[in-house]
């Protein structure tokens, strides 16, 4: 059996898919055949609370006993599965004992075999999918997901650096050509680099996929071809529409007549020529007053002379044949010409898709990666080209049942990919669930698709064929389905008081039939099932306002001020609530668009609010996080000032917690002028803040975090440790995944703050703030709707479809020169337009009537979804319009609910609220699931480890690497302490360099010390390190043949006399007396005497050679 569920908001949708789970993993005395069902759904929010709730339930049932109180989920999965139990008490006992035990040896199996518990995402399933296939998809082994887009900004730098190399002839002469172009039409001739990064993004499109697979034959030099073809058609016709006006406009001046001699004079046929023959207005067909003209022979303005109207006579047919002329040719071309104007504005950006690909790739390669958007193309790939895909041979076996939750999300590619696995499943004999609500079908952005569900739920699953493409493999598995299809409706609405859902009900039904006749779409996505049934026993007394706010606040001057206006609203709501005896966390604010939840955010923040938001939550908004960052960008380019002044500002107001003095800001802009590292380091010494240069850079960047905030004391008594800690756990993911080189870290910090947030405990007592299409699946005793005039047109300068042109014959779409059997793909069988008006004028209108058509579904899915998550109270905030008449927002819908006939309250111009139900029942508390204390960190441990662990060049001079003693460790640091000391003066200096270094630690640094003073009471050494000595330290000496001789110290004495010094950490062998001797033997050579001293720090031995 094949069943699909069409649901509504509320109505147990995670509930029965957990029941059909728990049913088929206990049908069975096989506690491990949990491992045969595969449960995906869309968000990892809700593949995680579907494991909790199926082990929930398991724990629940194996723990259950006659004694207890019956789980009303035990007792449908018991009668469901064995149906003579609902009559007979005896045999439902034994039902219940039975699905107990099972229940018991199940859950203990999961948790033994936790990986073949098969709940997740469906990206995450292909991504499992995929990783057992590497080499036979082409991906790297071991491959990292790639999440975002960055990569693909890189792809469209590499292309750019392309152009004028050797060899990129094509791609040179297409943008010589775009800016040429735009320079001669006095176009911005500079944009073109952001239209490319505009357009790149379709690249990662699924839902766009399958169009730009039809193009994926063209070349470059294919798509300017074809652009240059529709161009000379265009510029054809108006040289022909210019020259014939031209000559009638000529014919009237030649005449000696002027605009005040016609009928309306320039508004009418004079104007019409006129403008034409310069090149204006070319396609706008002519106005009423030329028309009268022309259709009822309307020539002459009231005061035309006689003689001037016989001259008009004369030139009239002449004139007027060419008016038809023009016209003919406007009427015949005008949607030809429409549609290639629309379709010129992106084909240079079209032209480089495959060239941005194909660097896209190469970056991806070199990082082992695979981008997410990857996965489901890959495998389709393979399903559409075999009636068995190998990949699935495996999966086919394992898997008996597919469950799918939220199925009005899932793209057409991932339903393709997942249509092998249900034939196989259904074939034999097993069963296979499908749950969705078309109504909440708001992820078309990522390539959900509601028209998959829609002809499931109706039965049309043969229609599906036109949405999945051609392809007779898809033709053949939806026949399959097609004859195990059952369908059923989910109705109850078990989460909202009575007064939410019957409101729900008369609004969505009311907004239905107002636009079902314009949009049919919106009649088969909310029809006669969509009405939610309410059970028996519902909660009543729920509340329902809506309120229109002015656009300005009273005694504004200027709009701006309206969030303010609704942020203030929004405030006094919850001020009122909270007296009423709701918690923080019964509230939650839903938001359409992010920029309007972070300004609410913003001002709950200053109220003293708690609240959980996106925006709030962000890493990128953490003062302290901001400090550190602001720090490392000085360690990577210290003239950066702007990043020095902000680390000086914000060292005040986050460690110092307090304003700057006037005397500070003088000293902030002084550090920001002055060059160099150390100028910036000194300026925190005074508050007792040592840094040094040259130590910071020696550190990783997860050392230099930690340093950062210890030294800083980031940690103590900062209520960001939560952002601190979880900063840290990015910077060691990108040290682990990436590299530990500060300016790459700082460059995916630039594209990553806005994306990496904290998370905290579901429970915790703070107001919700999120956007409608993350409350999806949630609920909340209060929901307050902001800014309810969502828009539902769609906006030419932000939107975007592919309109499929396989069915517009036009020759110029196709490439001139190629033989019938090609035509078909070297034809422009699908491209890029903006969604604007001008589309009706085209052949593709009826694409663009359903693209304008799912837009406002969408927008009425989201009301849809955020009017539903309410359990008692709903607040909705709109700014009223001066004009409602034709609004194109979802306020328009609100406005015109509350203005039908007898409504009460009915609609007052004057009124601001509207109460539609007043509620009378007390407040009802979000679920609390569980009783835990959370666990609180009472300190921070974070230690230098420097003195521990040093990884240095230089070991074999500063450790003993052939017996690792302690004690010679440090005579070799004595060692290194002597061949680095220049004389005697300079001791404290050279040991202060030196621990800076991290070649001695504070500890050891005294000890050493006395060692390295006593060691020069000998007289030989105390004359040796005389001031008045010249001395090189750490120097090589070339020999002839290219061999070295590493000196340690050769110091030239007063009296001319040259003496090399060799030090030993240990005993020393006969070779070091070698080495001293070839030394001095080369120096001699040269034709200088010197002697050498051999100094054995072990038994404290000095020795002549």
């Amino acid at each position: 059996m094949f069943k699909v569920y069409s649901s509504s908001a509320g109505s147990g949708k995670t509930y029965t898919l957990t029941k059909e789970y728990i049913k088929l993993a206990l049908h069975s005395s096989s506690d491990t055949y949990f491992r045969q069902i595969l449960a995906v759904t869309f968000t990892n929010a809700a593949a995680n609370e579907m494991k909790d709730r199926i082990l929930l339930m398991l724990r629940t049932f194996g723990a259950y006993t006659p004694a207890v109180q019956l789980p009303p989920m035990l007792r449908d999965v018991v009668t469901e599965l064995y149906p003579e139990t609902a009559t007979d008490e005896a045999l439902f006992a034994q039902g219940c004992e039975l699905i107990s035990g099972r229940a018991q040896l199940v859950f203990r199996q999961i948790l033994h075999r936790y990986s073949d518990f098969s709940v997740m995402t469906i990206d995450k399933f292909t991504q499992r999918l995929i990783s057992s296939f590497t080499d036979e998809l082409g991906i790297p082994f071991g491959f990292e997901t790639q999440l975002d887009s960055e990569q693909l900004d890189g792809a469209v730098d590499r292309l750019l650096a392309r152009i004028g190399q050797e060899g990129e002839e094509v791609l040179t002469d297409i943008v010589e050509k775009y800016y040429r172009e735009n320079a001669e039409d006095g176009k911005s001739w500079g944009s073109l680099p952001q239209k490319i990064r505009g357009t790149a993004g379709t690249l990662l499109s699924e839902q766009n996929y399958l169009q730009m697979q039809r193009v994926a034959g063209l070349k470059m030099e294919d798509w300017i071809t074809v652009r240059n073809q529709m161009r000379q058609f265009v510029k054809d016709k108006e040289a022909r529409i210019t020259d014939l006006a031209g000559e009638a406009f000529a014919n009237i001046t030649n005449n000696s007549l002027v605009d005040k001699d016609f009928f309306q004079g320039n508004r009418g046929i004079f104007g019409f020529f006129k403008d034409r023959s310069t090149g204006k207005n070319l396609w706008t067909a002519p106005n009423s007053y030329a028309s009268k003209t022309i259709g009822e022979q309307n020539w002459y303005s009231a005061k035309t002379p006689a003689f001037v109207q016989e001259t008009i006579d004369k030139i009239q047919p002449d004139i007027e044949n060419i008016f038809h002329q023009i016209e003919n040719i406007r009427q015949t071309d005008f949607e030809r010409i429409t549609l290639y104007q629309l379709l010129e504005r992106h084909i240079y950006n079209l032209s480089l898709l495959g060239e941005i690909r194909k660097e896209f790739d190469v970056l991806l390669k070199q990082n082992n990666q695979v981008h997410i958007s990857d996965f489901n193309k890959k495998i389709l790939e393979i399903v559409a080209q075999e009636p068995i895909p190998f990949i699935f041979e495996r999966l086919g076996e394992k898997y008996n049942h597919i469950l799918v939750d939220e199925f009005q999300d899932t793209s057409k590619l991932q339903f393709a990919n997942l249509l092998p696995l249900l034939e196989n499943a259904l074939a034999d004999g097993y069963f296979n669930l499908i749950v969705g609500d078309a109504k909440q079908s708001i992820y078309r952005f990522r390539g959900g698709d509601m028209d998959l569900l829609l002809n499931l739920a109706q039965n049309q699953v043969m229609q599906l064929t036109t949405v999945l493409g051609e392809n007779s493999f898809n033709e053949e598995r939806l026949l399959s389905l097609n004859n195990y299809l059952t369908v059923d409706h989910l109705r109850t609405n078990r989460r909202s008081f009575r007064e939410i859902t019957e409101f729900n009900n008369r609004f969505f039904a009311f907004v239905s039939d107002e636009l079902s006749q314009e949009y049919p779409l919106v009649g088969e996505v909310y029809d006669q099932h969509f009405q939610q049934e309410i059970p028996e026993g519902v909660s009543t007394g729920g509340h329902v306002q809506m309120e229109f706010l002015d656009k300005k606040a009273q005694g504004s001057e200027t709009p701006e001020d309206a969030p303010e206006v609704m942020v203030t609203r929004v405030v006094e709501i919850i001020e009122e609530l909270k007296s009423t005896g709701y918690n923080w966390r019964d509230v939650a604010i839903l938001c359409r668009k992010k920029s309007e939840a972070a300004a609410i955010a913003n001002m709950l923040k200053e109220k003293g609010f708690p609240l959980i938001s996106d925006d709030a939550l962000l890493l990128a908004y953490s003062r302290s996080v901001h400090f550190v960052i602001s720090f490392m960008k000085v360690l990577q380019s210290s003239d950066d000032k702007l990043a020095r002044y902000e680390a000086a500002y914000l060292f005040h107001h986050v460690i110092r917690k307090q304003n700057p003095a006037s005397s500070e800001y003088e000293a902030m802009r002084k550090v920001c002028t002055e060059p160099g590292l150390d100028s910036f380091l000194t300026y925190f010494s005074k508050w007792g803040i040592e840094l040094t240069a040259f130590r910071l850079r020696q550190l990783s960047v997860f050392e230099l975090s930690e340093k950062l905030i210890q030294t800083f004391g980031l940690f103590e008594g900062n209520s960001d440790k939560e952002y601190l800690f979880r900063f840290l756990d990015v910077v060691q993911e990108f040290g682990t995944r990436r590299t530990n080189h500060l300016g790459d870290f700082l460059t995916h910090w630039e594209s990553a703050k806005h994306k990496l947030s904290i998370t905290i405990p579901a429970d915790t007592d703070a107001i919700r703030i999120t956007t409608v299409h993350k409350s999806k699946g949630l609920e909340y005793p209060v929901v307050i709707v902001p800014y309810a005039n969502w828009k539902f047109a769609p906006q030419p300068s932000l939107d975007r479809i592919w309109v499929d042109l396989d069915d517009v014959d036009y020759e110029e779409l196709s490439l001139s020169g190629v033989s019938e059997e090609t035509k078909a793909n070297r034809k422009l069988r699908s491209s890029m337009v903006s969604v604007q008006k001008d589309l009706e004028n085209t052949l593709v209108a009826d694409q663009y009537e359903s693209e304008k058509t799912r837009k406002l579904v969408e927008a009425m899915n989201l009301l849809y979804v955020a009017f539903t998550r309410p359990i008692q109270r709903l607040y909705v905030l709109a700014t009223k319009e001066s004009k409602w008449e034709g609004a194109p927002n979802t306020a328009t819908w609100l406005h015109d609910y509350l203005c039908q006939p007898d409504f009460q309250p009915a609609w007052d111009d004057t009124a601001v609220k509207y109460v539609l139900n007043e509620s009378s029942a007390a407040c009802r508390h979000a679920h609390v699931r569980n009783d835990t204390e959370p666990f609180i960190l009472k300190e921070i441990l974070s230690n230098d480890r420097t003195s521990t662990l040093r990884l240095r060049r230089m070991a074999d001079r500063i450790f003993d690497i052939e017996t690792f003693e302690p004690k010679y460790d440090r005579l070799q640091k004595v060692r290194y302490f002597l061949t680095r000391l220049c004389n005697i003066s300079t001791m404290r200096e050279t040991l202060t360099s030196l621990i800076t270094e991290g070649i001695f630690t504070s500890v050891e640094a005294e000890e050493i010390l006395r060692h390295v003073d006593f060691l020069l009471q000998n007289p030989v050494l105390q004359d040796l390190y005389n001031d008045e000595n010249l001395v090189r330290n750490n120097k090589d000496l070339l020999l002839p043949g290219g061999k070295m001789l590493h000196i340690d110290r050769l110091v030239q004495k007063v009296d001319g006399n040259y003496i090399f010094m060799s030090f030993i950490g240990g005993n020393g062998t006969d070779e070091n007396k070698r080495h001293l001797r070839r030394l001095i033997q080369t120096f001699k050579n040269t034709g200088k005497e010197a002697r050498g001293v051999l100094v054995t720090l072990e038994n404290e031995m000095v020795e002549w050679v």
